[in-house]
C-alpha cells in the first residue's frame, strides 16, 4: 500500500501547513505565541474535521482528556499547552493515507491496517518543519 508523498497530498494539507508557516515567522511574546500556536491549530483541527468528517470531534476529544491527565499530573502552563496541541494534531497524518482509508468506511485488510497504523510517522512528517510543533 503506497502512501502520499508530501507533494500529492490534497491541496488542503499544503494550506494546512500555510497556516502553520506563519507562526514561525512572528517574533511576539511567548504569551502572545501561545495564543496564536492555539487559535491556528484549533483550524487546523477544524480542517482536519471537514475533511475526515468520520474523525469530527475526536481531536478536541482528545485534548480534552489529554490535558486533564496532565493537570492531575502537574505539569506546568507550558508543557499542557504543548499536550493540548499534541493531542489535537495526533491524527493529521490520517491526511496522507491513500483517499479510499481516509472514509473511514471500509474495514482494512491486513495490508490497509499497517498502512493505518503508520500514520502517526505520517503525521510527524508532515508537521516536522514546524518548531513548534516538535
Amino acid at each position: 500500500m503506497q502512501v502520499h508523498r508530501l507533494d500529492q497530498v490534497q491541496p488542503a494539507v499544503l494550506g494546512i501547513q500555510g497556516m502553520l508557516k506563519k507562526i514561525d515567522r512572528l517574533s511576539i511574546s511567548s504569551a502572545s505565541q501561545r495564543d496564536l500556536e492555539s487559535i491556528l491549530v484549533r483550524q487546523v483541527t477544524r480542517e482536519l474535521d471537514r475533511l475526515l468528517p468520520w474523525q469530527a470531534g475526536h481531536g478536541e476529544a482528545t485534548a480534552v482528556s489529554a490535558v486533564h491527565i496532565g493537570q492531575a499530573m502537574g505539569l506546568d502552563d507550558e508543557p499542557l499547552h504543548q499536550l493540548e496541541l499534541a493531542a489535537l494534531l495526533h491524527d493529521i497524518g490520517l491526511l496522507m493515507l491513500p483517499p479510499h482509508l481516509q472514509t473511514g468506511r471500509e474495514s482494512p485488510d491486513t495490508e490497509s491496517y499497517t498502512t493505518i497504523q503508520n500514520h502517526p510517522r505520517l503525521g510527524s512528517i508532515l508537521l516536522e518543519p514546524f518548531p513548534f510543533l516538535r
